[in-house]
């Protein structure tokens, strides 16, 4: 038997690295296993906890007397010692609690008889700031007490790996499934790995380990039902030893002090250092598989404990009848410094298939049945379910087929995000995934700027994760080139988490043909607007109101209060026009090229400024006006004027631009400019 220390640095909520170099320093004696760095004897255990505070003047006693409850009882001498437990209980308690008084009584003390004998080193109690530890310990619990109401979190990196600076990433603790998607390489698994640390203390020093990192700044807002605030920073430097470790630090006012921080209940999977993929190495994969084949399970299995959550999650995931049991497993290996062999115990799950009488191992199951198991396992064991759980799952998608991965997925969101109060967050580029949960995040590289784009539910992470071909969420059908143009720069402040396009059609009478005849708009995209030029609501307006003998100014205004005649009437109407049961707007100018003949003939006071500002040298906008023919069509009119200006050194496409982006600057507050601005802004983002 022996204590791993990876166990006691999870439960005392201490980094691993930190804790080994603590043990080589002290000189604890520790041995290697297939399950990492533990401590067999009873002795090595004790020493251990009486030079913890040493290491971190901080922790609470009560938590460290638990831990020494749970793990004595596992070490080797135990047997022998265990009716002196409660003297060193109380030993150790002192030791933290009233260090200097301890400090005279220290020599005195002996916790072993004849070869168990263990007497402290007197540089044991030369431990600095250790005032003020009940108060400590105090604020240390209220913390760890209030991580467990958690109810949002709010997380900022600054030089973490591939991530310069991500300013704000937020979620609930809410029963649901967050999906986090990307690129290679855009940070999702550096993302992942910082929200890590609030479920295992060991993540970033697994994930971020050795000498770098040192610039590098982990922000987390913790907010709870009652919208209290913990705010905690992480950094690669531990104040009180003067160290490179990750460390939490409490933020309150203005005030940093280093604090370890408790756990929020849950789990991380990595996509590297993951159960998945570590759990077995090839040599005992062979040595597990000749046991069971050795083994006869079917006479007797005293010795198999039945995992009947297992079996049944399993099962109802995959469509399979397995049985599923979990059983101890003991080997020899060889002791890294002796040469007699060393009994290893491991946890592993045997299975067997319904009305089959043979037993395998776990890992001879498919690569994404088996991957299934291991998650599925974890979700059983470590879940505490009476609290919120927060469970972080990077590379999903490992092995699992589109269809299992549906299953996975709609299973996770039955079994656990509601019954067992957990809220799950997964990484993946898998479209399966994706195209069942709500929430998704996009998340987008920029020279180590993270932008997040959320609550995605369009075709565009389909395309940019170069799934399919580009098909559009959202379509703009407008009328030519220049309708394209005007749109595109009346809009170019604006932001959509959706693809969409633009789309000259070629007039309104080539729209009408192919959406009505041809139907061809499901081809393009699943939500579409229609904006046609001004002059076809002006249209529209002018021969209701010559027929009706009525004066309407929009359609708007007409639509408000109409008998059912008269509704019939203008229905008709319209559809001379556009196209009955579509989106549909129209331009606030009657189009491009009349609205420049307009403002050229009229000498508008702001156009011609900003014209001669833009675009012209070496001349003035009046000399070009006098070469132009006003009397001819404004199509005319405004080639003539565009021909003129390109001897200003601009190509036609960069004049055409600055005409149109001229003509929405001079009417920033016009409130048809405005509305139509809104119009599409609500399109775009609904």
């Amino acid at each position: 038997m022996g204590v791993l220390i990876k166990d006691i640095a999870n439960d005392l909520n201490l980094e691993i690295k930190e804790l080994i170099e603590f043990l080589e320093e002290h000189k604890i004696k520790t041995l290697k296993s297939s399950n990492g760095l533990e401590i067999r004897n009873s002795e090595s255990l004790i020493k251990f906890f009486f030079f913890l505070r040493k290491i971190n003047n901080k922790l609470d006693t009560n938590t460290i007397e638990k831990v020494f409850d749970k793990y004595i009882k596992k070490t080797k001498e135990y047997p022998k010692i265990k009716e002196k437990i409660n003297d060193l209980k109380n030993i150790i308690k002192s030791s933290y609690e009233n260090p200097e008084e301890f400090k005279q009584k220290v020599e005195e003390i002996k916790f072993f008889e004849s070869k168990y004998n263990m007497t402290l080193e007197k540089d044991f109690m030369n431990i600095n700031n250790l005032k003020n530890i009940k108060k400590n310990e105090k604020n240390e619990q209220n913390i760890s007490n209030e991580l467990k109401n958690i109810k949002r979190i709010i997380l900022k990196i600054e030089n973490l790996k591939n991530i310069k600076y991500l300013d704000k990433f937020e979620i609930e603790l809410n029963n649901e499934i967050y999906v986090i998607t990307g690129n290679n390489g855009v940070g999702k698994s550096t993302l992942l790995a910082a929200l890590g640390q609030l479920v295992n203390k060991n993540s970033l020093s697994q994930e971020f380990p050795g000498n770098l990192f040192e610039e590098s700044k982990i922000y987390f807002t913790l907010i709870d039902s009652q919208n209290n605030e913990i705010n905690i920073l992480y950094k690669k430097y531990k104040e009180s030893t003067k160290t490179k470790h990750w460390q939490s630090y409490f933020i309150k006012d203005a005030n940093i002090e280093e604090k370890n921080i408790g756990k929020i209940n849950g789990f991380i999977e990595s996509g590297i250092e993951g159960e998945r993929l570590n759990k077995f190495d090839k040599t005992l994969r062979q040595k597990i598989l000749e046991f069971i084949e050795k083994n006869d399970f079917n006479n007797d299995k005293s010795s198999l404990k039945e995992e009947k959550e297992l079996t049944k999650y399993f099962n109802e995931i995959t469509g399979k009848n397995h049985n599923f049991y979990s059983y101890k497993y003991s080997y020899k290996e060889k002791d890294d410094n002796k040469e007699n062999l060393k009994t290893v115990t491991k946890d592993i799950i045997i299975y067997n298939i319904e009305n089959e009488k043979k037993y395998l191992p776990e890992f001879t199951l498919s690569t994404g049945e088996y991957f299934i198991v291991q998650i599925l396992n974890q979700l059983i064991k470590k879940i505490d379910k009476k609290l919120p759980s927060l469970v972080i799952l990077d590379e999903i998608e490992l092995a699992l087929n589109p269809k299992l991965q549906i299953k996975f997925v709609e299973f996770l969101k039955k079994e656990f995000c509601k019954k067992n109060n957990v809220t799950f967050i997964l990484a993946t580029q898998s479209i399966s995934f994706i195209d069942k949960i709500n929430n998704v995040f996009l998340l987008r590289n920029n020279n180590g700027n993270i932008s997040i784009f959320d609550n995605f539910k369009g075709k565009i992470i389909k395309t940019y994760l170069g799934e399919e071909k580009t098909i559009y969420d959202k379509l703009i059908i407008v009328e030519d080139i220049l309708a394209k143009i005007f749109i595109e720069n009346l809009i170019s402040e604006l932001n959509t988490q959706y693809l969409y396009m633009i789309f000259p059609f070629g007039g309104k009478n080539q729209i009408a043909k192919h959406f009505k005849e041809e139907k061809l708009i499901n081809e393009f995209a699943k939500d579409t607007i229609i904006i046609y030029d001004g002059d076809v609501e002006k249209d529209i307006i002018k021969e209701i109101n010559s027929k009706l003998d009525i004066k309407y100014s929009s359609i708007k205004e007409m639509n408000k209060e109409l008998d059912k005649k008269k509704k019939e009437i203008i229905e008709q109407i319209k559809n001379k026009y556009i196209i009955k049961n579509f989106n549909t707007a129209f331009l606030p100018i009657d189009n491009v090229e009349k609205y420049i003949k307009y403002l050229i003939k009229e000498e508008t006071k702001e156009f011609v400024e900003k014209v001669q500002q833009q675009i012209i040298r070496k001349t003035t906008f009046f000399d070009i006006k006098d070469n132009l023919q006003l009397d001819k069509e404004e199509k005319e009119v405004f080639k003539s004027f565009v021909e003129e200006l390109k001897k200003c050194n601009y190509t036609e496409k960069e004049i055409i631009y600055k005409l149109i982006n001229i003509i929405i600057e001079i009417n920033h507050n016009n409130e048809q400019f405005i509305n139509l601005k809104n119009r599409i802004k609500k399109f775009l983002n609904s």
